[in-house]
């Protein structure tokens, strides 16, 4: 006999394939609601092993436009499945009597439920709501299933691990693949910018995805919890990774890894993170204060982007003739001007590259500048978040980079185990370099990057909340602090 809730679902299952038919034929003349089966045998999976299954498939992902018009701007075959897991675990929310409220406390979780919340709320004041809805649904299938059910995974201290590696081994088969492609070329720089093609939109995205996980390989040839093949295959990797990274001809990447060393040793040296935050405030007053000085340094800098490995790093500041910075600055004031235009609710999440065209002064334009002002985002997270959903959508997403870093300090001194503290600097050091990176990008939208970003900050998390409190406590391993 058929519970009430099994037969709520199955109606609920049954309308939506209905209605997802009924668009499809009749607005698109798509039968492609006809895989809704096929993704239906997904949800005899068990929810956690179809999670750590869609990790495994992301660095494969391709934009299903690259097939068809679908209408749409999706990456299979990973965000249909991220959506199935989120569908699930919401019902599971709904029908579950017992809920865990101990990890929702935690500061991180409550700055992303408030970074949600503006997102949606911005959603309705946005200049295209359409838009900026849509945008806010691809933040909850990347942000629930990957934070908010990622901390119920990694109490598991082995689907941390199943995690990490799911991602990296699929990873390195791209690797592979990219060099080959590379080799026919001599490794020629303009052939690196576009060779990614179709599993990465270009190199700056690749060189981010490769940064985030050469602190985690790192991480692995240290842990003397691993045996030695794992360790010794780490090793290998990484030196794979470092030297794809270089092929890479990715400045960002580089220079976001080289911050990242930075930050470890200060975490290493046990710098209270009070001066540290005291520290970056003085940096950037520094940079405001003497803003004049530095662009006109920056003005005298000529040299282009150059196969020479040194001049295409010292190229990152030339803001003269370097056409891809100079860009970059366009839209970034472009940005600062939209902000300025709507400074509370900005103007709505996703719509920066419908929106920046008019705010293009002809001076600031390059060669790689449009009229239309179609050309991608604000190639910085900061002021792409303050310009589509104003300061306090600004606020909350660096609150959540705020309380990720201070989290990591603390835990990292409270912590015993060497195993751990291992883990926890990989993290927060590939967290750093994106957290760099989005400076000169941004890749929060894509599935390559917000994938491992929520989900390695849930994992900081579960070790701040479950881990360290387990070796102070000496609770057992199995008790799920979940679920109290």
């Amino acid at each position: 006999m058929l519970s009430k809730k099994q037969i709520i679902l199955f109606y609920i299952i049954a309308i939506v394939f209905v209605v997802a038919n009924c668009f499809f034929i009749v607005k698109q003349n798509s039968y492609i609601a006809y895989l809704f089966p096929i993704l239906l045998l997904l949800l005899f999976f068990p929810i956690d092993k179809l999670l750590l299954l869609s990790v495994f498939f992301v660095p494969f992902s391709v934009h299903i436009t690259y097939f068809f018009d679908f209408g749409a701007n999706l990456d299979v075959p990973t965000e249909p499945i991220f959506i199935i897991i989120l569908v699930i675990f919401l019902l599971k929310l709904i029908f579950e009597k017992k809920h865990s409220y101990a990890l929702l406390k935690h500061p991180v979780s409550l700055s992303i439920i408030a970074f949600l919340a503006w997102n949606f709320l911005t959603s309705f004041t946005s200049s295209m709501p359409l838009v900026s809805i849509k945008h806010f649904i691809m933040f909850l299938w990347f942000i629930i299933p990957f934070y908010f059910f990622m901390l119920r995974v990694a109490k598991d201290k082995k689907n941390i691990t199943k995690f990490l590696w799911l991602y990296i081994i699929p990873l390195t088969f791209i690797i592979i693949y990219f060099i080959i492609l590379h080799s026919q070329s001599f490794f020629n720089r303009e052939t690196a910018n576009f060779l990614q093609k179709p599993f990465f939109n270009d190199h700056t995205q690749y060189g981010a995805v490769l940064v985030m996980f050469i602190p985690i390989l790192f991480g692995f040839c240290l842990n003397t919890e691993y045996k030695k093949i794992i360790r010794f295959f780490s090793l290998l990797l990484l030196i794979f990774f470092i030297i794809a990274l270089i092929l890479s001809y990715a400045r960002a990447a580089w220079l976001s890894l080289i911050v990242a060393i930075v930050f470890v040793v200060i975490l290493k040296t046990k710098i209270n993170y009070k001066v540290f935050f005291v520290s970056i405030a003085v940096v950037i007053a520094s940079i405001f204060i003497f803003q004049n000085q530095i662009f006109l340094y920056l003005g005298n800098n000529k040299q282009n982007s150059s196969e020479n490995l040194l001049e295409h790093v010292v190229s990152v500041s030339n803001v003269k003739t370097d056409a891809s910075n100079k860009e970059r600055l366009n839209r970034w004031y472009c940005a600062y001007r939209m902000f300025k235009e709507k400074p509370v609710f900005g103007w709505g999440a996703g719509t920066y590259s419908q929106q920046y065209g008019i705010f293009q002064n002809y001076s600031e334009k390059t060669t790689e500048s449009t009229n239309s002002g179609d050309r991608g985002n604000a190639h910085n997270d900061y002021l792409g978040f303050l310009a589509e959903t104003g300061f306090i959508g600004f606020l909350t997403y660096v609150c959540i980079i705020f309380s990720v870093i201070i989290t990591s300090f603390k835990t990292y001194a409270r912590l015993k185990s060497k195993s751990l503290k291992i883990l926890l600097a990989s993290l927060i050091c590939s967290l750093c370099t994106y957290f760099v990176h989005a400076f000169l990008n941004n890749f929060l939208d894509e599935d390559k990057i917000a994938v491992p970003f929520w989900g390695m900050i849930a994992i900081i998390v579960v070790i701040d909340v479950y881990y360290s409190k387990f070796e102070e406590e000496k609770l057992p391993e199995k008790e799920n602090l979940l679920s109290e």
